[in-house]
């Protein structure tokens, strides 16, 4: 019997060159599979550093890295898409896009003053760069610089006068500064060839009502209640333009209008206070301030208002306890003051309807010769708050192209145009 012949010695298992893995990413990133092309892209991560300066190491540690940071971006991880941007870097300062995407990561995770930086090192080799122009703006909007916002936008627009984000970005900027003619004639010539532009009409409606041009006002919230009913800043300018004729009812209207559909507006609540006191619907104006002190408890004209409203619906009781928390948030408050004595006074006289009626009148007349105070019951503007914010404009500059279109010719093909 022939013996068995040995079998034979086992090989051992070669890991695929770091390229398969890389391709396979690619396959796995197009098919939808971040999360799986990740996992290649780690490996092969892995295996290039083992065989660095080797024929078999495939792509180079900097592709990986971009390839790594473009995938983590597209899933809005962007603490570690920055992280990988940053190695990036390390290896390779002068990577094509890789301080662009590293300070878009930055502007993503609200750390303007970094991506401005990133920004302005990224200009100073590309100096016509549009898409790394718009960003260093949106982040000098951001640090409430507009004066250097203005010039990165004038910067785009000397390549590009038409450029609608730029040309958005500079009328911010000019609003900020309060040149608000300027700006105004730019949201006019945006809307000209954007009619449904949201953000656009906001930011018109908000520089109209800086300059209580309430006629101006109207057409532009009318028109952005029609794209987007129960927009708070269509709404606010309605009420505000229906203060302006003196129409409180249909102020009452709006402001009722911007409160169901925002609850959690305080000048909403504030200033259908101020419309209904102004119509004599005293207990009505009450409710309504007190719902907007629960969102700002310590807002002095608000506790004013509410005293007020409390004194003239009969609550003696509760307008002193309102009275007392104005003067402890503002203990110079000369309204408060005033109408605090009215009503610690007014119990100590005769009780007649004269000597009531004689204390009301002195106490309009008192409020509206305090400097400042031309009614008891002001109305409360709209702050930047609500009238054409940042968050207004966000949308039309969150449009610039992000890293996942920057670098998809990294994850794709391999170049280094990522």
């Amino acid at each position: 019997m022939n013996p068995a012949k040995p079998s034979p010695a086992p090989t051992a298992t070669v890991p695929p060159p770091a390229s398969q893995y890389f391709a396979r990413a690619v396959a796995l990133h197009m098919e939808g599979k971040g999360e799986e092309a990740l996992g290649e892209l780690e490996r092969a991560l892995e295996r290039t550093d083992r065989l660095a300066g080797s024929a078999l190491a495939g792509p180079g540690l900097a592709e990986i890295h971009s390839a790594i940071g473009y995938i983590h971006f597209e899933c809005r991880r962007f603490e570690k898409a920055a992280e990988s941007y940053h190695k990036l870097l390390e290896i390779e300062p002068r990577y094509p896009s890789g301080r662009r995407n590293l300070a878009l990561c930055l502007e993503a995770l609200g750390r303007w003053q970094l991506a401005a930086g990133q920004f302005e090192e990224v200009l100073a080799t590309e100096p016509d760069s549009q898409e790394t122009a718009l960003g260093l703006g949106a982040c000098y909007l951001r640090l409430g610089a507009p004066r250097q916002a203005l010039e990165a936008y004038d910067r785009c627009l000397r390549n590009q006068p038409d450029l609608e984000p730029a040309q958005f970005g500079k009328a911010v900027a000019l609003q900020l500064q309060k040149k608000f003619p300027e700006a105004a004639e730019i949201y006019r010539r945006i809307l000209e060839k954007n009619p449904g532009s949201e953000e656009c009409l906001t930011n018109a409606i908000s520089v109209a009502g800086e300059v209580e041009d309430y006629a101006a006002v109207q057409p532009f919230a009318e028109r952005l209640l029609a794209i987007r009913p129960g927009a708070a800043a269509a709404l606010q300018g309605l009420a505000g333009a229906a203060f302006a004729a003196g129409d409180n009812h249909q102020a009452a209207q709006w402001c009722a209008a911007l409160v169901e559909s925002n609850p959690d507006s305080f000048e909403g609540w504030f200033n259908l206070g101020v419309a209904c006191q102004n119509m004599g619907k005293h207990a009505q104006a009450a409710a309504a301030y007190s719902s907007a002190a629960r969102l700002r408890p310590r807002d002095p004209q608000l506790l004013v208002n509410l005293a007020i409203a409390y004194q003239e619906a009969g609550d003696t009781e509760h307008a002193m306890d309102t009275c007392r928390q104005a003067l402890e948030v503002a203990p110079d408050s000369a309204q408060a003051l005033w109408n605090l004595a009215l009503l610690v006074e007014t119990p100590r006289r005769s009780g007649t309807s004269r000597s009531w009626s004689k204390s009301r009148a002195a106490s309009r007349r008192h409020s509206n010769s305090t400097p400042g105070s031309s009614s008891r019951c002001r109305i409360r503007r709209m702050p930047a708050s609500t009238w054409g914010t940042p968050a207004s404009w966000l949308p039309i500059i969150a449009g610039r192209p992000k890293p996942s279109m920057l670098a998809s010719a990294n994850v794709r093909t391999g170049s280094r145009r990522g």
